[in-house]
């Protein structure tokens, strides 16, 4: 078994790099708002007070020793029950409650006559109006219970702009580190989950089998429309593999199935053929698929005598060739006409006879066949075949379905001489392309 690489690991955070943005993105503003919903803010105003006793001493010790006790007097009285309910009768709110108010501090700042009152609570505008309310009340009452010559503001309150306990930064630090641990576990886990063929590593991992070619999602016939092209050379380099398998081992004729019927084996099959007959093989493309055949429609010829006329009518095969418009080394034989008993017409030994006749007149021959499943059409052509490729969507054939057509194919004996991994999708990303430039070679 093939291990993980770091590039793996890589690659499969780059595939899943959106998830990990969004996760983390959404994980970082939860973090922000979640704290403004659930955690009550906290607002802190303060306002100073100078203050200055009326009794005069004649030592400066003495002096200083009073106006300390007379600001530790003061400080007792603004923390007093008569100061809180005048201010809070001034401004018509209860200061027990602590959900308005949470607390009243008041510090002495050492050395100096000043006075810091401190009001804690969770609305901006009324920690301060409180603040400079109860500054204004103690003063005011102070002057009727000790000797004090003056009680003056130094500076006013002012309404905080920010919560005490709101910390975006910290916030966005614990949720960019939530999201990232979060959204990088969901890609592990959804690229564990996720049982669908996306590279060749999967096909040599889960199946054991040859990953022969990697192509690119087209809808046309690239090699001759675009020769020039990346897509074009994807079925060339498919093309070379093949070659190579074909001179270890007699291959003359080439059964092209899958496991699933939207892989698009029609267009896989033509190109392939395009890509070999530019090389210089003579080729012959079959459409062995009877039932649903698109061969005709694709390359835009007629279909009125084909495969099934052969079998059913014993017409010669060259009654029914045609010729591609460009490409002279290229010949095709459609379906032909609709046929109520496709599974027993392609069973009759005038099939494999057929087979064996063409082989003497071309270099490859390429049947098309329906998926392997219910039906046993392509099994039956397996048996009369060199050799069996796979074709398998991108990130859509699910590993079982590959494994199952595997084992019938091997039941029936048949060659199996790897999977095409068709509809990459190159241009989404990396992912691919790193295979797909790695890759340009048959690796036996």
């Amino acid at each position: 078994m093939e291990e993980i690489s770091l590039r793996d690991y890589f690659l499969i955070l780059k595939k899943r790099r959106f998830l990990i943005i969004i996760i983390t993105v959404l994980a970082i503003l939860a973090a922000n708002i979640g704290t403004k919903i659930i955690v009550k803010p906290e607002y802190k105003s303060s306002t100073t007070l100078i203050i200055k006793g009326s009794e005069k001493v004649d030592s400066e010790s003495d002096q200083s020793y009073l106006n300390e006790k007379l600001i530790k007097t003061y400080s007792e009285i603004v923390n007093s029950r008569l100061i809180k309910a005048e201010v809070g009768k001034n401004l018509n709110i209860d200061l027990n409650t602590k959900d308005i108010i949470q607390k009243v501090d008041v510090e002495i700042i050492p050395d100096t006559d000043i006075l810091k009152i401190e009001v804690t609570g969770s609305k901006a505008e009324l920690v301060a109006k409180v603040a400079d309310e109860i500054a204004n009340v103690s003063a005011k009452e102070a002057k009727n219970m000790i000797s004090i010559e003056k009680v003056e503001v130094v500076d006013e309150a002012q309404v905080p702009k920010r919560a005490l306990n709101s910390n975006t930064k910290k916030n966005t630090i614990i949720g960019l580190i939530l999201g990232l641990v979060i959204s990088i576990f969901l890609a592990f886990l959804f690229e564990y989950l996720d049982n669908t063929i996306r590279t060749p590593k999967d096909i040599s991992r889960h199946l054991r089998l040859l990953s022969i070619g990697i192509l690119p999602r087209v809808e046309e016939l690239v090699v001759f429309e675009k020769p020039n092209s990346f897509e074009s050379e994807s079925y060339r380099i498919l093309n070379t593999n093949i070659q190579a398998i074909k001179r270890n081992k007699d291959i003359r004729t080439i059964l092209i199935t899958s496991s699933n019927s939207d892989e698009e084996r029609d267009i896989v099959s033509i190109n392939m053929g395009l890509a070999m007959a530019e090389k210089g093989d003579k080729v012959l493309l079959i459409d062995g698929n009877l039932r649903d055949s698109k061969l005709h429609t694709i390359l835009n010829i007629d279909n009125k005598k084909g495969l099934s006329n052969i079998l059913n009518e014993d017409l010669n095969y060259e009654e029914v060739i045609n010729r591609h418009g460009t490409e002279k080394n290229l010949h095709i034989i459609t379906s032909g006409s609709d046929i109520s008993n496709p599974s027993e017409l392609l069973a009759k030994d005038k099939m494999e006879d057929l087979i064996k006749e063409l082989k003497n007149e071309y270099d490859t021959i390429i049947l098309n066949s329906p998926a392997i499943g219910a039906i046993s059409d392509a099994l039956t052509l397996s048996t009369i075949s060199d050799g069996t490729i796979l074709v398998c969507e991108a990130e859509k054939t699910e590993v079982e379905d590959v494994k199952k057509g595997k084992e019938i194919l091997e039941k029936a004996e048949a060659n199996i001489l790897g999977i095409v991994l068709n509809k990459v999708d190159v241009e989404k990303d990396s992912y691919y392309k790193y295979y797909y430039k790695n890759y340009s070679y048959y690796k036996d």
